[in-house]
């Protein structure tokens, strides 16, 4: 009787040492499989394999940061990578999609949206906003195409449906220049003059009152002393 009580004892004893082992072995094994019959998908885990996951995922990183192509994340969501690669997809059913990247220029690296593959604008790391080129240059704001302001089918490449107000930081409010980039209307703020090539003004009566004839008016126009100089102001010879 003592022999038996002993033998199951022990039986028992080395059962349960087996079934803690077990637990502990299986318990730090990574699933890779699905479980039996199925029912259930391979749950996420940190192998090298591609894994999916059937609804919902949550991470609660208890204060901890998310890599993405990186094993060292600086941030609560760090996405990394190349020039080759797009970081963030976005996109609305199938409908096309927003890609945002970035790529590295000069001396840092300029954040890219594209649509479609397409690209539709960029912040350089200098700071400057490209809409429609693949680069700012030295312009804060660059833009193909044009812009309108109260109007949102411009017929030129600045288009105003409204007042404009103008400040000058230097004696300039407004600089018109041809297409050589000669001055051809300038409003200085200091003295309150506007200098252009010529101006030419209307005659209708409907705008004048106490109409006098004036006498002998050659005889006063010949009187006049014509004189070249140069201006002061916008540097070039001129008639008056």
């Amino acid at each position: 009787m003592k022999k038996n009580i002993y033998f199951y004892t022990n039986l028992l004893a080395w059962g349960l040492v087996l079934f803690l082992i077990g637990n502990y072995v299986f318990g730090w094994t990574t699933p890779l499989d699905d479980p039996p019959l199925s029912n259930l998908s391979a749950p996420i885990n940190a192998s090298s394999t591609e894994q999916t996951k059937t609804g919902g995922f949550n991470i609660a990183t208890g204060g901890g940061n998310v890599g993405i192509g990186t094993t060292n994340p600086g941030a609560t969501l760090h996405v990394m990578a190349d020039d080759s690669y797009n970081a963030i997809r976005l996109q609305h059913s199938t409908d096309n999609y927003w890609d945002i990247s970035t790529i590295y220029n000069i001396t840092d690296s300029d954040l890219i949206f594209k649509l479609g593959g397409s690209e539709k604008f960029r912040f350089d790391a200098q700071g400057n906003l490209a809409l429609g080129y693949t680069t700012a240059g030295t312009a804060k704001l660059a833009i193909s195409g044009n812009v309108g302001i109260g109007t949102t089918e411009p017929l030129d490449a600045l288009d105003v449906r409204g007042d404009i107000r103008s400040r000058g930081d230097s004696n300039y409010a407004l600089i018109i220049e041809d297409s050589a980039g000669n001055d051809k209307f300038v409003v200085d703020t200091i003295t309150g003059t506007v200098t252009a090539p010529a101006f030419y003004y209307s005659s209708d009566e409907s705008l004048k009152e106490n109409v006098q004839e004036i006498e002998t008016p050659l005889a006063k126009i010949m009187k006049l002393d014509g004189v070249s100089f140069i201006g002061k102001k916008v540097v070039k010879k001129v008639l008056g």
